[in-house]
């Protein structure tokens, strides 16, 4: 925000190394339809977390304001941020800061909603970042991409477009991930917080602290749903408000 003084965050690295962390099933749709009479074939497993490891070119800017002036480095890498491929356009969000330092950080990614797995263009159900410059980002109060300045080692011609059209189509402001165990919510059901039980349960006239419209519901795993948010979401806290 300019009124404060301080520039948006557009911090260049570099991937340099990468673990995976986790996985989830995938199924392949070269195998699909099954054979008649055949069972379906069974999901393979596709990694949707990683440890990766960055150096950092710091981003030089004129603001006393920011942690150190003059300067955003691997310090001010934060949980929350994303970081998105500069050819691709490619993106995956900073779940858990393990190690920074000003030129290198150790972070873990996610592929939030298993969105570059099904992007895959090669048919592989393949999320992982690949090898190369990246770009660390915020997202704006409206769930959209802040970029400016772009890193000196630039962008593709297509970057802009891909990256801006993935936070369009699922933009977490809209369409929130939850989670509740046994929960029966279907699309277009309102829902609301019940401080009695500590659960999501349907708007009522007994239950009228809405959270918001149910816009999805996991086909994959057990209890996940997304919802509409009647207020803005703000997550990934990682300080203690004050009182």
């Amino acid at each position: 925000m300019g009124f404060i003084n301080t520039p948006i965050k557009t911090i260049g690295a570099a991937l340099i190394g990468l673990t995976g962390l986790q996985t989830l099933p995938w199924d392949d749709q070269s195998q699909y339809p099954g054979v008649p009479g055949a069972p379906l074939p069974g999901p393979i497993p596709r990694e949707f977390t990683w440890v990766a490891e960055f150096l950092i070119t710091a981003q030089t800017h004129s603001s006393t304001a920011s942690r150190r002036p003059g300067q955003y480095d691997g310090i001010d890498v934060t949980v929350g941020q994303w970081v998105a491929d500069s050819v691709t356009g490619e993106a995956w969000q900073i779940t858990e800061v393990q190690e920074k330092t000003p030129n290198y950080i150790k972070v873990v990614l996610q592929d939030v909603y298993r969105y570059n797995t099904y992007r895959d263009s090669a048919g592989t159900g393949y999320g992982i970042p690949n090898v190369g410059n990246y770009i660390i980002f915020n997202l704006s109060d409206a769930g959209l991409p802040q970029i400016d300045p772009v890193p000196e080692f630039g962008i593709s011609a297509y970057f802009s477009q891909n990256l801006s059209s993935r936070f369009e189509y699922i933009n977490t402001q809209y369409d929130f991930a939850l989670y509740q165990s046994g929960n029966t919510f279907k699309v277009g059901d309102v829902i609301s917080a019940n401080d009695a039980t500590n659960s999501f349960v349907l708007a009522d006239n007994a239950n009228r602290i809405v959270v918001g419209r149910v816009t999805s519901v996991s086909n994959v795993k057990e209890g996940w749903f997304t919802v509409n948010p009647v207020q803005k979401i703000v997550d990934f806290l990682d300080w203690l408000p004050g009182m």
